[in-house]
């Protein structure tokens, strides 16, 4: 019996030291609300990374982070925090996040995000400590309207398939070169059916009765701007005419004929 129990206190153990380690009291779970009431209006530098536990990435990344967090627990001017990807959609919008991890940092009302592809501690401590200065400030965003998140998920997924064509021999391309190709495969479609309704006997027709009605009505429709044209120049030529007959007759009565 003891020994069952002692099996029991040790499992206790690991499972403790497990959830520990996996977590840490200064590193912040960020969402919605405690980005706009701790995040948002707070005066320390905040590290935050977009991950989820879905990737190995983040997952080994998840030890690394928490060490962080432990190391700079007591310092007042550092916060470290966390955004769950699948969870807080919002803020992905916000940000912009389209690939994953994405680390950055916030101070003074802006936000700079690491490009290096670096992860190490010695990174993180870099970047939070001085290298974030070499980057460009973004103001710290809004919450996007529907037509913005539309486009993001459409800018974003271009920017994915550009960076996956790189499997396809278009690795030494610019990623505006790709983006071009990327609008070309999408457009083909349309062109292809475009030339095959103008070009093909079976594509979509139209009735040569039809046609010559519809040849008709634009036609009816240009006649009738060319009168309404021609009558307002009349209207106005007339007014023009009115206007200086007015001025000589006035200039006749204000100066009298003197003979002489």
């Amino acid at each position: 019996t003891w020994d069952y129990q002692k099996q029991i206190m040790w499992v206790t153990c690991f499972i403790l030291l497990a959830m520990v380690s996996a977590n840490s009291p200064c590193l912040v779970h960020i969402n919605e609300d405690v980005y706009d009431t701790q995040v948002k209006t707070s005066k320390r530098t905040w590290l935050i990374y977009f991950c989820n536990n879905h990737t190995d990435f983040c997952k080994a990344l998840k030890d690394a982070w928490v060490e962080i967090a432990n190391k700079n627990c007591n310092n007042d001017n550092v916060e470290l925090g966390r955004v769950e990807m699948d969870t807080e959609i919002e803020l992905r919008y916000m940000f912009e996040i389209s690939s994953i991890p994405t680390f950055i940092v916030i101070k003074n009302g802006n936000y700079y995000v690491m490009k290096k592809r670096a992860r190490s501690i010695d990174d993180f401590t870099n970047f939070l400590a001085w290298e974030y200065k070499e980057v460009k400030p973004v103001p710290l965003p809004q919450k996007k309207s529907t037509l913005m998140k539309l486009w993001f998920l459409i800018t974003s997924g271009v920017e994915i398939f550009a960076d996956y064509l790189d499997t396809f021999g278009f690795k030494g391309y610019s990623k505006t070169t790709k983006i071009y190709i990327i609008i070309g495969l999408m457009a083909a479609p349309f062109v292809g059916f475009f030339l095959w309704a103008y070009y093909s006997d079976s594509g979509p027709t139209i009735s040569k009765e039809r046609l010559a009605e519809i040849r008709a009505q634009i036609k009816e429709k240009l006649q009738q701007k060319t009168e309404e044209k021609k009558k307002r120049e009349k209207s106005e030529a007339e007014e023009k005419q009115a206007l200086v007959n007015e001025t000589i007759d006035k200039s006749k009565t204000e100066q009298p004929f003197t003979q002489y």
